[in-house]
């Protein structure tokens, strides 16, 4: 019998040569429970784990040289695919981590929390791997928790309007004069109750741009009106926060456009530039025509959107990392401006951001 320390030198000595070959590397590829697919710099299949084949109900011979866009569904977009191979190929990164959609071979949508990194050779690349984690189960969590939200939404906005109906009375003076204390105090209530109004009014409506079920009344409107009427709104914000608002653009200029979302859009935009704006900086809004479309730009003078912002910016709650928020983000501002065929984008640097709707045009198509 070995003596233990022999024993213990003798198992250190086997795992270590089992690292050093290829049967480590063949045990974990195959036995792994995460989906693991190894393409070449095509993005053809040379290698896929037995997970990854049942996820997507396929036989290795089935998918041997295909790229991976067997597996693509519709929820992947090319702006999406773009970003992710950007940072696939940086140099300095390598890698891209996030959420996606699948279709396996019978049509079943496969959620997957997927990690895909370049393989190297020294400095080249010679191919990708991608490792993915089945959320299927969590999806469903989060769909019932998305369902028991809209019943909460619904059962809110008949005893929210109530509350808003009666301060409105006591405001009207239907129920006595008020002291002017009393009345700042009735006209606060009543403004944060039409807050939580706005914000549920917001949350049903992205839900149903979600489903593709949100009615547009499209109809010409002037986008610098839309423009100044933000600004009194959010006015009192610029002043608190020493941010000063300045307007250009032509007055007369308008565009077919949903009135109420549009000036939603413009409203989240402008108070997130004032938010991140330093004391005594400016805000601007422009509205031009470009070409035979429309163009507005909103623009702060603070500091750059970090670059771990800017990866989810665009994403269900993404934002800019401030408090009190409306609850629309630029998520629901990309998804409006999208339904009334607009897009958006920003740039952003040293001498601030500036975020840009353009709506018509080569661009807004």
């Amino acid at each position: 019998m070995l003596a233990p320390a022999r024993r213990e030198t003798m198992l250190i000595g086997g795992v270590t040569a089992l690292l050093e070959g290829r049967e480590v590397f063949e045990r974990f590829f195959e036995d792994s429970n995460d989906a693991i697919v190894i393409t070449d710099l095509g993005g053809r299949i040379v290698r896929a784990n037995r997970t990854w084949l049942r996820l997507h109900g396929f036989a290795f011979e089935e998918v041997r040289g295909q790229t991976t866009k067997v597996v693509k569904s519709e929820h992947t977009s090319r702006e999406m695919y773009g970003q992710m191979w950007s940072q696939i190929r940086d140099p300095e990164k390598g890698w891209w981590k996030g959420e996606i959609v699948n279709r396996a071979r019978d049509g079943r949508e496969i959620p997957l929390l997927l990690t895909i990194s370049a393989i190297r050779r020294g400095l080249e690349i010679v191919g990708y791997a991608g490792v993915g984690i089945d959320i299927s189960e969590r999806k469903q969590v989060e769909e019932l928790k998305r369902l028991y939200d809209l019943v909460v939404w619904h059962d809110l906005k008949s005893p929210l309007g109530a509350a808003l109906s009666l301060l409105d009375t006591l405001l009207g003076g239907h129920a006595g004069e008020l002291g002017d204390q009393q009345r700042d105090l009735v006209e606060r209530a009543r403004a944060q109750g039409a807050r939580m109004s706005e914000l549920i009014a917001t949350s049903l409506d992205l839900e149903k741009l979600k489903r593709r079920k949100l009615t547009l009344e499209i109809e010409p409107v002037e986008i610098v009106g839309v423009l100044r009427a933000s600004f009194e709104t959010l006015r009192h914000l610029a002043e608190s926060k020493s941010v000063q608002l300045e307007l250009k653009g032509d007055v007369r200029l308008a565009w077919p456009l949903d009135a109420l979302h549009f000036r939603r859009c413009t409203e989240n935009l402008i108070k997130n530039a004032i938010e991140a704006s330093p004391a005594g900086a400016g805000v601007w809004a422009s509205a031009e025509r470009s070409g035979d479309g429309v163009t507005l730009r909103v623009h702060n003078g603070g500091k750059p959107i970090a670059p771990d912002v800017r990866a989810t910016l665009f994403h269900p709650f993404g934002s800019y990392g401030k408090k009190g928020g409306t609850g629309l983000g630029v998520y629901g501002v990309k998804m409006l401006v999208e339904a009334m065929g607009g897009r958006i984008g920003y740039q952003t640097g040293e001498e601030g951001t500036t975020f840009e709707l353009v709506f018509g045009g080569a661009e807004g198509r």
